[in-house]
């Protein structure tokens, strides 16, 4: 095996301009300034000029090859979708980290928590109150069909005058 002495300053460079696309797009919408017949300009910023924002206008096959270079290839991942954290194997990674560290995964508090508890809970506004005559708003009930629900009324009802 060879070994091949690579400047600091070349890797240093290298890690920046891949952190740059590593959580994001290449090019947001919002960054396109305009689109004509063969060409597209959009903003960005010259870091070799101190991160000022400029205009470039290019030919339209030369944005699409530039944006193209910036398209991971398949079975690679965005960092955001693959780290620990990734949706996928969230609980089981927070699992394992809690497991390692010698302390005990309780898993989100607010997960099964009503949109109303949630409310109550951050901002002490409770929005099942009535705020003309203090009484209680009916919770609705979700996934049961129209054909139950005066089932579910009749019974609300008959438990809040016992």
């Amino acid at each position: 095996m060879t070994s091949v002495d690579i400047p600091e300053y070349k890797i240093r460079d290298a890690f920046r301009h891949l952190a740059r696309y590593s959580y994001r797009t290449a090019i947001a919408n919002s960054r396109i300034v305009s689109v004509g017949d063969s060409t597209v300009s959009f903003r960005y910023k010259d870091y070799a000029d101190g991160g000022k924002e400029k205009v470039m206008t290019l030919d339209g096959e030369e944005f699409i090859d530039r944006f193209l270079r910036h398209v991971l290839p398949a079975g690679f991942h965005r960092i955001r979708f693959a780290g620990f954290l990734s949706n996928s194997r969230k609980t089981a990674n927070l699992r394992l980290i809690h497991k390692l560290r010698g302390s005990v995964y309780n898993g989100n508090p607010f997960r099964k928590m009503s949109m109303a508890d949630l409310i109550l809970s951050f901002y002490g506004k409770d929005i099942c109150s009535c705020p003309k005559c203090s009484g209680r708003l009916l919770p609705f009930p979700r996934g049961i069909p129209l054909a139950g629900l005066e089932h579910f009324l009749k019974d609300f009802r008959i438990s809040q005058i016992e």
